[in-house]
């Protein structure tokens, strides 16, 4: 018993300088004889301990130079453990090499550095920076999650060049509404017609809903298009069951005409239509009809619907 007594009073405890430079040998076995995939997982792998993981990481990167997998863990270690300088430091240093011009991971890293630099001092120089590190990575043709990265970022960033960018890739391969939406809206900004009428008809094919038709009308009147313009204002008018979106439809439908100097066109289709609103004595646009007429040179046929309007009014 006396021996094992002295035995425990004898052994000493591992320091944490020891253990590190045991982890450290670990590691440098691990660099030499793990494939590089395996080993990148390794390193990314979630720890509490930021201090001592950035420790190792720091000597690691001293020892292997050349190796690109340990400045970027570290670099994200950085962050997680909210130390900005370091990371700017490190950043900088990399940047002024040209072997990670190339690097995926490198580019998002650098994005994410900058951004947290923009949150916590508000200079925008490193919001510049941080978006020239995304259209960087768009430039590379990322895999689809890093498209994702992209698209996420940029929305939150108000970025719109990028996620407009972004979506029209996602789009190709996963076309989930939420995207096509987002993507709709954008291709309407940047007024990229031709996308924006493909997405209005796949989703208008989905969900049925008379607001893309409209949108597409207005697509139409935009680009110097009335005919069909007006054709999908007709369909809308002759299609929806509510009044006040009849007359709606149907006036826009007219004056796209007339604003397009197709008055003899909007004539006929005014007068073949006019007794619908003198059935449902719709007085008021009856009176935008008489107009049109008068606009369009017909004043016969103004006289004529005004005499049927006085009659409607005297019953």
């Amino acid at each position: 018993m006396s021996v094992n007594k002295n035995i425990l009073q004898t052994k000493s405890v591992i320091s944490k300088y020891e253990l590190f430079g045991i982890i450290a040998l670990f590691l440098i076995v691990l660099i030499l004889f793990y494939p590089k995939g395996r080993l990148e997982k390794l390193i990314y792998l979630e720890t509490k301990n930021y201090d001592l993981s950035i420790k190792y990481l720091e000597a690691l990167h001293k020892a292997y130079p050349e190796e690109k997998i340990f400045p970027i863990a570290l670099l994200r270690l950085y962050l997680k453990a909210g130390k900005l300088k370091e990371a700017k430091g490190l950043l900088k240093k990399l940047e002024r090499t040209k072997k990670f011009s190339n690097s995926v991971k490198f580019a998002e890293i650098g994005y994410l550095v900058y951004k947290n630099l923009y949150f916590n001092h508000k200079d925008k120089k490193y919001l510049t920076k941080a978006k020239n590190y995304l259209i960087k990575l768009a430039s590379m043709h990322p895999a689809k999650n890093r498209y994702e990265f992209i698209f996420k970022e940029s929305r939150s960033m108000n970025f719109l060049d990028l996620e407009y960018k972004a979506l029209k890739e996602l789009v190709k391969t996963n076309p989930n509404k939420e995207y096509l939406k987002e993507f709709l809206n954008l291709s309407l900004y940047y007024k990229d017609f031709k996308a924006a009428l493909s997405i209005i008809d796949y989703l208008y094919a989905e969900e049925k809903n008379m607001k893309y038709l409209e949108e597409k009308a207005k697509i139409y009147e935009y680009t110097k298009k009335p005919i069909k313009a007006k054709e999908i204002y007709l369909y809308l008018f002759k299609t929806t069951k509510d009044k006040e979106l009849k007359t709606k439809y149907f006036l826009r439908a007219i004056y796209i005409l007339a604003w397009n100097k197709k008055y003899n066109e909007a004539a006929w289709l005014a007068k073949k239509y006019e007794n619908y609103f003198i059935k449902t004595k719709n007085i008021s646009a009856l009176k935008k009809l008489i107009k049109i007429y008068l606009q369009t040179n017909n004043a016969y046929l103004a006289r004529r619907l005004s005499l049927k309007v006085l009659r409607v009014l005297d019953r």
